[in-house]
């Protein structure tokens, strides 16, 4: 990637970033935010506005960092030797030649590993509310939609590894461009011969993880948490107001690993 196209990257994190605090500022300001007491029992900060922006500026991009890394290096051969054992027995596997004089660019989609941890985030709140009250939170009543929205925000931390260590092998097959055919298996018979990508039979099948039924799921999950709130209205507006399209901005907290995974990226 030229250096051009990776500040454009750095430029749009930087807004996005700011563009984050802006809102939680106005939010503090107007009141419609409160700093409270120490809520998170592994962030001894003292104030749970405070504790909450560690977690989304610094947990959530580390966690999709570590995820991604250890995923490549892990997940990558045992994903290819899944995929043999499935449909790949009598299959050829090669690598698709393209020009070098191009300029061909890695495209890094945070949203569908983003989904993903979002449903998995659900799941684990949904399941194992007690016991990460316990875990996370100094304190919290588990019947209290509250105290369920701040597990399963800070739950994310966890699930965005889970997520990118599951799917960041997506793009290193795509870059790689490592692909398997049905050659041999036709080689006798009338059906055509076919070429197809690995990284893109592993992005259809984990899509699965982010389709419509997690909008569903998301969205019920958001009614039965504010049917148990209580506080002020004008609070509870503001937080929907970010927590309704919070799915898709935690795509935006990757903006970092992309910035990261080009730079280190080496050229073929």
């Amino acid at each position: 990637m030229a250096l051009g196209k990776r500040k454009k990257i750095l430029y749009f994190m930087v807004i996005f970033y700011i563009s984050i605090i802006a809102v939680i500022l106005f939010g503090f300001i107007s009141g419609l935010m409160e700093t409270g007491e120490q809520l998170i029992s592994f962030l001894p900060i003292g104030s749970s506005l405070l504790e909450y922006m560690v977690v989304i500026f610094l947990f959530y991009p580390l966690s999709m960092l570590i995820g991604c890394l250890i995923g490549q290096y892990v997940m990558v051969p045992l994903y290819i030797l899944i995929h043999k054992k499935i449909i790949g027995r009598k299959m050829e596997y090669g690598v698709c030649i393209k020009p070098k004089e191009n300029d061909y660019k890695t495209k890094y989609d945070f949203f569908i590993p983003s989904l993903i941890a979002v449903s998995f985030a659900l799941l684990l709140t949904n399941n194992l509310t007690n016991s990460l009250i316990d875990l996370f939170l100094v304190r919290g009543n588990p019947d209290e939609g509250n105290t369920i929205l701040n597990v399963f925000f800070i739950s994310l931390i966890i699930t965005l590894l889970i997520a990118m260590f599951m799917y960041s092998p997506v793009w290193y097959f795509l870059d790689s461009k490592i692909v398997y055919s049905n050659q041999t298996k036709v080689e006798n018979l009338r059906d055509p011969i076919e070429i197809r990508s690995v990284g893109n039979w592993y992005r259809t099948f984990l899509r699965g993880y982010a389709g419509i039924g997690l909008v569903v799921a998301y969205l019920e999950f958001l009614l039965i948490s504010y049917s148990k709130s209580s506080g002020d209205i004008g609070q509870q507006i503001f937080s929907l107001i970010f927590i309704i399209p919070f799915p898709i901005i935690i795509a935006f907290f990757g903006l970092p690993v992309i910035l990261f995974l080009e730079i280190t990226k080496k050229k073929e």
